[in-house]
């Protein structure tokens, strides 16, 4: 996220820089090159069929890193569609953590209410199944529940679908957090058991 696409291009370019004498990272960096390049070949020609705001968003992703809530979800949506291209995918991100900078910043400029999070982070879920995490223990061992994990939870009741989204039990998880997963568990059953 904290790159983008043309920043990962831009280290790979780097890394073909630095290494240029070596024949075998030579040939895995310039496939890694022609593949970022076919992926910002794709977000550039399906952001043309777009309009309005979604295109703008997606013109702006095909280089830029993302810099609000909707653009990292929308970030992140490329990123899962583009890994089921090669494999199932497996684990996402712990997403409350990951996504609190740009919530953050966001409501503090007061372009982003709660309900519009809520609505955008309910999209990504429908778009995409990828296995999500939140709250959990810190590596100090305090509780990393947020605001925004609530948010996200209730984005997933909302999005009336299979979510692939786990609540990291432990002994000092908000309550409130594990008791609003269960009870959304057991309205919705939409639950998937491993």
């Amino acid at each position: 996220l904290s790159l983008g696409w043309g920043g990962l291009t831009r280290k790979v370019e780097r890394s073909l820089e630095a290494h240029k004498f070596d024949p075998e990272a030579v040939e895995l960096l310039n496939a890694e090159l022609e593949a970022l390049a076919g992926i910002r070949n794709w977000i550039h020609r399906t952001s043309m069929a777009a309009e309005g705001e979604l295109r703008r968003i997606n013109l702006r992703l095909e280089n830029d890193p993302p810099e609000t809530l909707r653009e990292a979800c929308q970030w992140i949506a490329w990123f899962n569609m583009l890994n089921r291209t090669y494999n199932r995918a497996g684990a996402g991100t712990q997403l409350d953590v990951t996504l609190q900078p740009y919530y953050e910043r966001d409501k503090a400029a007061g372009i982003l209410t709660d309900e519009e999070a809520q609505f955008i982070l309910a999209c990504l879920f429908i778009n995409d199944p990828t296995y999500y995490q939140i709250g959990g223990p810190a590596p100090d061992g305090a509780d990393m529940t947020l605001a925004l994990s609530f948010l996200i939870l209730e984005a997933a009741h909302m999005a009336k679908t299979s979510v692939n989204l786990t609540i990291r039990v432990h002994e000092k998880l908000n309550p409130r957090l594990l008791r609003r997963g269960v009870e959304i568990l057991l309205e919705d059953r939409k639950a998937q058991y491993r």
